[in-house]
């Protein structure tokens, strides 16, 4: 499972997902002003199930974005989920109010602009 939003209830929910045995790769970069970056898991429940958490600060470039560009395209990823909204350009600033500043309010995981 990968956790790439960085929110607390993204990383709850990934937690919760895993598999008995499962691994969670937490990539996403936590708000440090929203909680300095404070993470709180059900530790009980990933010790039962025998999870795992890796972290990561950020991709390797090199190594990582071609695979996840071609597993995306052969459908093997789907990251359909993640894009919650899909604005015009010309509704810019609403974007970035949704995506970085009323998360919550509006349920924005990934906020998405298209250009007509």
């Amino acid at each position: 499972m990968v956790e790439a939003v960085g929110k607390q209830a993204s990383f709850q929910l990934a937690a919760a997902l895993l598999r008995r045995n499962g691994t969670l790769l937490y990539f996403g970069v936590p708000n440090k002003e929203e909680g300095r970056g404070v993470m709180t898991i059900d530790f009980l429940r990933m010790f039962s199930n025998e999870t795992r958490i890796v972290t990561t600060v950020g991709p390797n470039p090199h190594a990582d974005y071609s695979p996840a560009l071609q597993w995306i395209t052969e459908g093997r990823i789907d990251v359909r989920p993640m894009l919650t909204h899909t604005l015009p350009f010309a509704d810019i600033q609403q974007a970035f109010t949704m995506a970085f500043e009323e998360t919550e309010k509006h349920g924005a995981v990934k906020v998405v602009l298209h250009f007509d």
